[in-house]
């Protein structure tokens, strides 16, 4: 539980809509993969912002959902990009860190902050390894 209790933020919630921006990424190639960025999109939205410091089903769903779509992420990144870009993850698993640590130290500011970028780095390094491999084109016939 949060130590500030219910306090959704306008910028988690949207950092969490924007895993939807994976969707027409991962489609061309990954479809079962898209389909899990669309799933985290709703469970991550529910439990990180619609739901945050409460009590909630949700929560429990996102514990389940987001370690799920994480480990398909870094295997569809690993065989698309090879693993120099799988382990770039390190930086968005930096941020998670930092947004558990600041929730422990009660510091909303800084979780916001962190939390965040969780989401947007992690998005953010996807979209440009792909666009850097041009991972989308090569496996299209």
């Amino acid at each position: 539980c949060l130590p500030w209790g219910h306090k959704p933020h306008p910028l988690v919630g949207f950092s969490c809509l924007t895993y939807a921006v994976l969707i027409p990424v991962m489609l061309p190639c990954h479809p079962v993969t898209a389909a899990l960025f669309g799933l985290v999109t709703v469970s991550s939205y529910l439990s990180d912002h619609v739901y945050t410091g409460l009590t909630s089903a949700a929560h429990a769903f996102d514990r389940i959902v987001a370690p799920t779509v994480f480990m398909t992420a870094l295997h569809v990144v690993y065989v698309s990009s090879g693993l120099v870009w799988m382990s770039s993850s390190l930086l968005a698993v930096a941020c998670h860190l930092l947004a558990h640590d600041a929730a422990k130290r009660g510091e909303y500011g800084a979780f916001v902050i962190w939390h965040s970028m969780w989401h947007f780095v992690g998005q953010g390094l996807i979209c440009l390894c792909f666009w850097y491999n041009d991972a989308v084109h090569r496996c299209m016939p």
